[in-house]
Order: structure tokens, then sequence, then C-alpha cells
């Protein structure tokens, strides 16, 4: 593993991490559109630069359950993953880390029902551990 920048957010009081060559933009501003008969994890779409693009329930995906009610309103990471535009519910956004290849760990068997889609787990400098997601791997697994 080489260094890199990972952008850091929150979500059900976790913190994980995207590698910031992904990442197209953070906004609250998106009008949603429901999508009828569609799973728990994509249960809507928006309008962005001209392209219709699914909205993840990343909560959902990650803990089995969404942790937004009809009060509140999660940010949305827009991705680029593989050769589409993805939208990933997020809980807040919290800030760009530069990660040094000594700070990433593999990660182990102990965690193996997250392991297939995490890159690495990170321990930053004010002692966070934040996992690393590969959201192609994650993806990947929403399309099946």
């Amino acid at each position: 593993m080489a260094d890199r920048e990972v952008f850091s957010f929150k979500i059900n009081n976790n913190y994980f991490g995207v590698d910031t060559t992904i990442v197209d933009s953070i906004s609250d501003e998106f009008k949603r559109t429901d999508v009828p008969c569609s799973s728990n994890l994509v249960k809507e779409m928006i309008s962005y630069r001209e392209q219709v693009i699914p909205v993840v329930n990343l909560g959902e995906y990650l803990f089995g359950h969404s942790t937004y009610t009809d009060e509140t309103e999660p940010m949305l990471m827009i991705c680029n993953v593989g050769e589409q535009k993805v939208a990933f519910e997020i809980d807040e956004p919290s800030s760009i880390i530069k990660i040094e290849d000594t700070a990433q760990h593999e990660v182990g068997s102990i965690i193996s029902n997250m392991a297939y889609m995490l890159d690495s787990y990170v321990v930053t400098k004010d002692k966070r551990i934040l996992g690393v997601i590969n959201l192609d791997k994650l993806y990947a697994d929403l399309a099946k």
C-alpha cells in the first residue's frame, strides 16, 4: 500500500473513509425521487449534472438498519464507481486525511463480514480508527 489521501465521514457514530480520487462532491441540496419496488439499500435517485444516479443507503448496508428518520436528512457523497456515479448517504463529512503507508493495517479475519469491502483500517493522528471502504467492491455486491 502506498501513501494516499482519504476522505473521512461518519455513519452511525463510526468513522469510515474512501480514497479522495473517487469523491466527486458532498451535498445535501439534491431533490430526491423515490424508486418504486426497490430494495432498502437503493430507494431513491437524484439528478446530478444531467445524469440520473442511484442513492445508496450506506448505513443500511453496513449496519443492517437506516440511521435516518423523517426529521433527519443525510448528506450525499457523490462518487465515481467504475464507469458511473453513485450517491452514498453519510451522516456527516469529517475531513481529508493524509494516510502514511505505516498507518494502514490489513483487515483481519475477526471482522470477516466486512473484510471483503474494506481496503484497510487506519489509525489517525487523533487515535480514531477508520475503516477505508472499497466502493467498487461494495457496489458490485449491491448489484448481485
